[in-house]
């Protein structure tokens, strides 16, 4: 008997002619049609074919093939569920993987009485998303059988809306650092005004006055910006809409007033607090400017900037010994860099990869869990500030630390603000 299943109002049927005219004998249907990421993997819905006016014929088969950019995950062979008569069949069709795309779905006996009356096929569209973007239709081909030969949707990948930046042109000079910023839309009306970009600059840079933004396309209005003179520039979006996507080039400067050691390498911008490789600037091994720390003297100066500190140096043991916190300063170490651990008495300083740890009146050091001796120079309290030894810090850090006898000073080079 032939048997109609009644088909749900939320199911997507398309009615598809077969090639030639032929009468289009099943009704296809896929059962949802879900929005997943280009990237996505696993079983998303199932295509149905069912029985319509004409009864499957056995050993016939037709193909299923998904777009480009999407594949099969099912293994290279295997049996395909269905319903024969109302009942639940497993093996109403088997299936061959001709390519990573396609099926060859042949239907086969089912039971020892025959065909019987198949009502349906299923096939699972557990699947792999690799770039597909948009409308994923699969295709159907009947291939003379009694399988109606059409498109079907499946799902949608939506199209991801972005911002490309770029750096290009970079210039150093006398302190300043120049490049210019380049933002593309990947669709019009990408950047939104209340979805501002934040450019962010390592500690010590500031952005400084930068030049007429330049529109490639698009939006003739150009773009505010907010932040100068600080580490954190926002680029707005007017609310001018457009009908392309629109590109716009912006020479950005900016320069290095911090008072901390520099690292050698290159400056990375951060973008919306995420880390990137977009590159606006390098300093060099060479680049060098002084910290000078005097016996008995509270004044120290960095660069041409001078500082008091609490305690003045004094000279223990050959070695010149001033409060931790401002050895700390001078490797431009952030708050959350050094510790004090008052239970074990311990100060604990990173950068760079490296640990050291500093006991109180113990005669070693601890670099990334080894013992260093501290060669008689052992950390020590005075007037509630701990006193340690520059030398023996600045030298586990790797820092150039030198001695001036006739001013009785000691001298820190660290990369100085000119490239």
């Amino acid at each position: 008997m032939n048997r109609k299943l009644a088909v749900p109002v939320s199911l997507l049927c398309f009615w598809l002619g077969l090639a030639g005219g032929t009468k289009a004998e099943s009704l296809n249907v896929v059962d949802r049609i879900p929005s997943v990421m280009s990237n996505y993997q696993g079983s998303l819905s199932t295509l149905y074919i069912k029985e319509n006016h004409t009864p499957f014929v056995n050993g016939e088969s037709f193909r299923v093939t998904l777009p480009e950019g999407v594949k099969w995950n099912l293994s290279s062979s295997g049996k395909l569920e269905g319903t024969a008569d109302g009942v639940e069949r497993e093996d109403a069709a088997r299936y061959e993987r001709v390519s990573d795309r396609t099926l060859e779905v042949r239907i086969q006996n089912i039971g020892s009485g025959g065909l019987e009356d198949l009502d349906e096929i299923r096939i699972p569209l557990d699947i792999t998303v690799e770039g597909a973007t948009g409308d994923l239709l699969l295709t159907v081909e009947g291939r003379d059988s009694v399988i109606t030969s059409g498109q079907y949707q499946f799902a949608t990948v939506p199209v991801q809306k972005e911002i490309k930046l770029s750096t290009e042109d970079l210039i150093q000079a006398e302190g300043i650092y120049t490049f210019h910023l380049r933002i593309q839309e990947s669709s019009k009306n990408t950047f939104e005004r209340n979805k501002p970009i934040t450019l962010s600059l390592p500690h010590g840079f500031v952005f400084m006055e930068h030049g007429e933004t330049e529109t490639l396309k698009g939006n003739k209005k150009g773009l505010e910006m907010e932040g100068i003179g600080t580490s954190e520039l926002k680029i707005k979006m007017n609310d001018t809409p457009t009908e392309e996507a629109s590109e716009w080039k912006i020479p950005i400067s900016y320069k290095f007033q911090g008072e901390a050691l520099l690292e050698e390498g290159t400056v990375y911008l951060l973008v919306n607090g995420n880390r990137t490789d977009l590159a606006v600037g390098s300093y060099k091994k060479d680049q060098f400017k002084k910290i000078i720390y005097q016996i008995g003297n509270e004044t120290y100066h960095i660069g041409e900037v001078e500082k008091k500190m609490d305690v003045a140096p004094y000279i223990k043991g050959g070695r010149t010994f001033l409060p931790v916190r401002y050895v700390a300063e001078a490797l431009g170490l952030r708050d959350d860099q050094i510790l004090w651990n008052g239970t074990t008495k311990t100060v604990y300083m990173t950068k760079d990869g490296r640990s050291i740890q500093i006991p109180l009146n113990e005669d070693y050091l601890i670099l990334n869990n080894g013992k260093i001796p501290a060669d008689g120079l052992a950390a020590e309290m005075m007037d509630n500030r701990v006193m340690v030894s520059i030398r023996n810090i600045m030298e586990l850090f790797e820092v150039e630390i030198t001695w001036e006898a006739d001013t009785q000073s000691v001298i820190v080079r660290t990369e100085r603000t000119t490239p």
